[in-house]
């Protein structure tokens, strides 16, 4: 008979810390585009209306992907730095894509 592998606390820990910050991390972002519906977003500047609270969910987000990284390297060992590369990745292709969407000169 195969057994269930048990979860450890410190793998739910992980597991649920690393939705948490994906959550804010894209709910910082869906805020950054609501406020800039005709704007393009830059990657390496600030855009040019910053919502309110929307940089604390960010780093917020990005601390509770690192914390929930590091409680799951035990178990997933290496490929627990995929989810934080994943997730922050998915953010800079939304961008890209959305920046496609909205004229060059719309910053002008």
């Amino acid at each position: 008979m195969r057994t269930i592998p048990s979860l450890d606390a410190l793998d739910v820990f992980g597991w649920v810390s690393s939705t948490v910050g994906a959550v804010l991390f894209m709910a910082s972002l869906t805020r950054v585009f609501r406020a800039n519906p005709d704007t393009r977003i830059p990657f390496v500047r600030s855009p040019p209306i910053i919502p309110p609270g929307s940089v604390a969910m960010r780093s917020s987000g990005a601390g509770f992907l690192v914390v929930g990284s590091f409680a799951l390297s035990q178990t997933l060992g290496t490929w627990s730095f995929v989810i934080v590369l994943g997730l922050v990745l998915v953010p800079a292709v939304l961008i890209m894509i959305r920046n496609r969407r909205i004229p060059s000169q719309a910053n002008r």
